[in-house]
């Protein structure tokens, strides 16, 4: 009686587990990796989308500024409304409490860049 087939039966087996374990383990950092990289391109995107929204809000926050300050100095030379040259005189202006969280609440945010 040979008892070897069971001995390399149970080795078999061994190794049989042996590698369910590696396929795992491979399989496991491959999701691990994408996990990582997946989170770390959906930040990249959102970062991105609101530094881009930051930067429009700044640039249509300029653009008002700069508006009110041509006004403002056509107040001084007389060329502006009365509604406007009071608005100038007293110091006071209706965008000077503009901010860009403002203007990105804004829904009519497309004008500002028309």
């Amino acid at each position: 009686m040979s008892i070897s087939g069971v001995t390399s039966s149970n080795y078999w087996y061994k190794v049989d587990q042996a590698w369910n374990q590696s396929r795992q383990a491979i399989s496991q950092q491959f999701l691990d990796a994408s996990s990582l990289m997946n989170s770390a391109l959906s930040d990249a995107m959102s970062n991105q989308i609101s530094g881009m929204a930051t930067l429009a809000a700044q640039a249509a926050l300029s653009r008002i500024q700069g508006s009110t300050t041509t006004a403002s100095g056509a107040t001084s030379s007389g060329t502006a409304t009365s509604a406007s040259s009071s608005a100038a005189t007293s110091g006071s202006s209706q965008y000077t409490q503009t901010s860009a969280s403002n203007i990105l609440s804004n829904a009519n945010i497309v004008n500002f860049f028309a």
